[in-house]
């Protein structure tokens, strides 16, 4: 999802000497987009979903135009052969007509403080890396051992360690503990569906 902008300036300078010199100066900004783009990122292979915050800006250039002219100016003195009457009209202007001479757009100076695409990570990477992902690994989606606070490894972990410091299978062997038998079902159980687990975080891959 994107929300961006498009921005684009233009400022124009003239200077217009009558009936002799015309000049102007533009200075244009041209169009270019600014944004921000927000990404959801599924790294099958790291079982980790990253929720990016993208700033972006589009290439900039700034230009300054120059276009100048001179005043091209006539004056009829004699109409016809038999027509005096200009040259001897005492109101008669020194210059009749007058127009600006063609002319042509000259790029005086050229400056881009962004030349290409600039991308800036607000939040996130573009790859997978775990301290910057979030919400990174997640028991809904990952394996059991690679979300530390996952509370239900914790417990998987404290019941296996305990099973393995009493050594619950002796006692159900030879005394028959139903502590011990209670807490073999619990590590058996839980072992099973973190077994499961594994696998179907496996089968989303496919």
């Amino acid at each position: 999802m994107d929300l961006y902008s498009t921005q684009s300036a233009i400022w124009v300078s003239k200077f217009n000497l009558k009936r002799f010199f015309y000049n102007q100066y533009t200075f244009s900004l041209k169009e270019f987009t600014t944004g921000c783009r927000f990404e959801a990122y599924n790294w099958l292979d790291d079982y980790a979903w990253c929720l990016n915050v993208v700033a972006y800006i589009k290439p900039v250039t700034v230009d300054l135009i120059a276009k100048t002219q001179l005043e091209d100016c006539s004056k009829v003195l004699i109409n016809t052969i038999d027509d005096f009457s200009n040259w001897e009209n005492l109101d008669a202007l020194i210059l009749e007509t007058c127009g600006l001479s063609s002319a042509s757009d000259v790029t005086v100076w050229t400056y881009s403080p962004i030349l290409v695409d600039y991308e800036y990570y607000i939040l996130g990477k573009s790859e997978y890396q775990m301290r910057f992902c979030w919400p990174g690994k997640s028991p809904f989606y990952s394996f059991f051992d690679q979300y530390p606070s996952n509370p239900v490894w914790a417990i998987y972990k404290m019941i296996f360690a305990l099973d393995q410091f009493t050594d619950f299978k002796a006692y159900t062997a030879s005394a028959g503990s139903a502590y011990a038998m209670y807490t073999k079902v619990i590590v058996d159980t839980l072992s099973e569906g973190i077994n499961m687990h594994q696998k179907a975080m496996d089968g989303h891959k496919v």
